[in-house]
């Protein structure tokens, strides 16, 4: 799925970016907080 493929951190490695859109109230705040918070805890910079 592509929740998986976002948490396993496969597009920093593969040097790719993200954008996260939707309606307000979606989540996307939270996702990209999710996803930082990921990166962070697998010992990667997250810029």
């Amino acid at each position: 799925s592509v929740m998986m493929r976002l948490i396993s951190c496969d597009w920093i490695r593969n040097h790719q970016n993200i954008i996260i859109t939707g309606p307000t109230g979606a989540g996307k705040t939270f996702l990209a907080c999710a996803l930082a918070n990921n990166v962070t805890v697998d010992g990667r910079l997250f810029v």
